[in-house]
């Protein structure tokens, strides 16, 4: 499974900026990407060592592509990247923490990995995405959709 991130570009990053100083409503942005996995790596093996186990950890790094015209790509095209790692918990899920790099800045995720289709926390950004919050919803699948909905602060 694949475990990804991704986000909105500079131009509609500057534009959420430039709404919410205008408004007393945080702004809401729902992105959807495809999830492509490029690399994952052992970075903790722990006894019974080379079974994947309780306290295991992987390294995954990730593309992100769209799924639909967004970000002034066509659909296909990548546009951001992530990269986190996944500890095995003992009930089978994985709890995730990680990063996507995108146009204009980073978003950080956390949260629980199941077997399907499970929501992660979008807990916070820099640059364009400085105080995002909001949630990542990981679909099922080696190449799953990513569907972000995330909140930008209300500006002073």
């Amino acid at each position: 499974m694949a475990i990804s991130l991704a986000l909105v570009t500079s131009s509609i990053a500057a534009s959420a900026a430039a709404n919410a100083s205008q408004s007393t409503h945080a702004e809401v942005r729902t992105i959807v990407v495809r999830s492509v996995s490029t690399k994952v790596t052992v970075a903790k093996d722990t006894p019974p060592l080379q079974v994947f186990n309780t306290g295991d950890v992987l390294g995954v790094t990730d593309v992100l592509e769209n799924v639909s015209r967004q970000f002034g790509r066509p659909a296909g095209a990548a546009v951001g990247s992530d990269r986190g790692s996944a500890r095995q918990l003992a009930d089978g899920t994985m709890r995730y923490t990680g990063t996507a790099v995108l146009p204009g800045g980073t978003v950080s995720i956390s949260g629980v990995l199941g077997n399907a289709q499970s929501r992660l926390d979008v807990t916070g950004g820099t640059g364009a995405y400085q105080g995002v919050r909001g949630s990542l919803i990981v679909g099922d699948g080696m190449t799953p959709l990513n569907t972000y909905r995330l909140i930008f602060p209300i500006a002073a």
